[in-house]
């Protein structure tokens, strides 16, 4: 097997010990170095291998489980069952249609839908300090898997036209543009690192500190008038963004 530097040389510092470890175990059994039916290591002999606590061990195996790779039997240890199940990651290039667009079956959950203030942050965003704005929450299952959580804000002038059954078929922006005649012309998006809340990890079935993608985006019209502010959090197994570049 790998050594333990060696089966963490190509991951980062940043990501949490257990899913290091869950990430080398992964992809063991992806290549059949575990193979269907056998015996999966003991705590005590991954404790050995990659010299961390047995804590640790138990975090990483958990994943495993929890995504049908492994069967844990009390006083037999754990199985391997198969290969990881299709999840299908998404991939987004950064344009409007592919953010619109994955081309996987998928559905939306409304967590919340309600009229407030916005954060100071936000209202300055859309220049609208005390105004009301529509808030909105919602889970996006693709493949009938959680695969993201978000939080939007719209100005009350376009969200006071928004119907909850308008954004529980459709993404937001394709709202603004196909029902509202918005002509959404430009936006801005920030990606970055971030773990999984206590609230976020039970809404995508993840646990507690679960490496996700955080996407910040904010949209504006062909006037320059910003229309929507939005952060998604997206599983980091089932989502990922490719640039192409040219030199």
């Amino acid at each position: 097997m790998l050594s333990q530097r060696n089966a963490f040389a190509y991951t980062e510092a940043s990501v949490p010990l257990y899913y290091r470890v869950y990430t080398v175990l992964k992809d063991r059994i992806h290549s059949a170095v575990y193979a269907q039916g056998q015996r999966f290591p003991t705590e005590r002999e991954l404790v050995e291998e990659f010299a961390v606590s047995r804590v640790t061990i138990r975090k990483a195996l958990e994943l495993l489980q929890h995504e049908g790779l492994i069967r844990k039997a009390r006083g037999k240890g754990s199985t391997v069952l198969a290969k990881a199940p299709d999840m299908k990651s998404v991939k987004l290039t950064g344009t409007i249609e592919d953010i619109i667009k994955t081309g996987l079956s998928s559905r939306t959950e409304i967590i919340s839908f309600e009229f407030m203030e916005a954060p100071p942050g936000i209202a300055g965003l859309f220049d609208s300090r005390g105004s009301k704005f529509l808030k909105v929450e919602r889970v996006r299952y693709v493949e009938d898997a959680p695969f993201s959580f978000s939080t939007a804000f719209l100005p009350y002038e376009i969200g006071s036209k928004i119907k909850k059954r308008m954004i529980s078929k459709k993404p937001i922006l394709e709202v603004l543009r196909q029902d509202l005649g918005i002509s959404v012309t430009k936006g801005y998006q920030k990606i970055e690192a971030a773990v999984a809340s206590p609230r976020i990890a039970e809404y995508l079935s993840v646990p507690i500190g679960f490496p996700l993608l955080r996407v910040e985006r904010s949209m504006w019209d062909q006037k320059g008038v910003a229309v929507e502010y939005i952060v998604i959090y997206y599983r980091s197994d089932r989502y990922y963004y490719s640039v192409e570049f040219h030199v």
